[in-house]
């Protein structure tokens, strides 16, 4: 019998999969980066504090989906250069989100 387990385990068809993952990947990230810079944009018009706390998390957001639309346009494309400077570039976003989403976490500690 022919489990899911055997069929995740089964590399042979990796390659059927790889484009499907790449476009799939430019889709996600798409809707992901309109959405985050919508959310930034709504957080943008309050002069609060903590809405610009939250503004700086959904823009780090959506330059977490940028890179990785980038990644799935240079895997689709076959444009290495763009996932080399993709693989450089991804810690430093992803290190921007963490200060951002701590820095609303330690906000949001305080005024408890």
């Amino acid at each position: 019998m022919y489990s899911i387990f055997d069929w995740l385990g089964d590399t042979s068809n990796t390659y059927t999969l790889k484009e499907f993952s790449e476009w799939l990947t430019i889709v996600v990230s798409s809707v992901g980066i309109f959405v985050c810079l919508r959310h930034a944009l709504f957080f943008n018009r309050s002069r609060n504090k903590t809405s610009k706390k939250v503004k700086k998390v959904f823009l780090t957001d959506a330059a977490v989906y940028l890179v990785t639309f980038l990644m799935g346009v240079g895997l689709y494309f076959n444009l290495p250069v763009l996932v080399h400077y993709d693989i450089i570039i991804r810690p430093f976003v992803l290190i921007l989100n963490i200060v951002a989403t701590v820095a609303l976490y330690i906000h949001f500690k305080k005024l408890k």
